[in-house]
């Protein structure tokens, strides 16, 4: 919005609010002002809708947020580091708050341990044995189980199972006020990672 505009918009929103009553005489004054002739005709009615859309376009500053669906296997698919990562919600985008991955891994494709200052980190194990560290603790998991990994401790993990090992990650920012993600590695993924797959009815 220009400044022109926005100019327009203030006066016509203090217009709304009535902000002649500022102007009234003080308690028992003799001086009176009169009301306009007719408050409600269609000039100013029309004035107070235009103030009323231009209001709307000063507030609405929400990111629009639209719901979507996956069928299983489907997501935007990166191979990044030697593993495919499946992204159902990214973290790059506005008002993101939650980051969505599946991948498939094997023994000897374990990151080195690492830590993440801007977000925590969970993993639910689809399929496989593993032995998830953080800090000094150590925790051993086999499918079903569920990991819960805080931001700034150190923590990995080591695959102790044959085969495939299925994981669903999910991120979460530590920043409310990170724009354009929060730092986080799913947007390194999703900037660095080769896109091989998307879904197909994504826009």
């Amino acid at each position: 919005m220009n400044k022109k505009r926005f100019y327009e918009a203030n006066q016509l929103v203090q217009m709304e609010k009535g902000d002649w009553l500022s102007r009234s005489p003080a308690a028992g004054s003799s001086q009176h002002h009169s009301l306009p002739a007719n408050p409600f005709d269609r000039k100013e009615d029309r004035a107070g809708s235009q103030a009323s859309t231009m209001k709307e376009e000063l507030m609405d500053t929400t990111p629009k947020m639209h719901p979507y669906a996956l069928s299983t296997g489907e997501g935007w698919t990166y191979h990044h580091v030697s593993i495919d990562f499946t992204i159902k919600a990214g973290e790059l985008g506005p008002g993101r708050h939650l980051a969505v991955m599946e991948c498939i891994t094997r023994r000897g494709e374990e990151p080195p341990d690492h830590t993440h200052p801007t977000e925590d980190e969970i993993f639910y194990v689809l399929q496989g044995t593993l032995t998830f560290r953080c800090g000094e603790e150590t925790f051993e998991l086999d499918s079903g189980g569920f990991m819960f990994l805080p931001r700034g401790i150190q923590h990995g993990y080591t695959i102790r199972s044959k085969g495939d090992v299925r994981l669903l990650v999910m991120t979460t920012p530590a920043q409310e006020e990170a724009i354009g993600g929060w730092d986080g590695f799913v947007a390194d993924i999703e900037a660095a990672g080769e896109l091989r797959t998307t879904p197909p009815r994504a826009e």
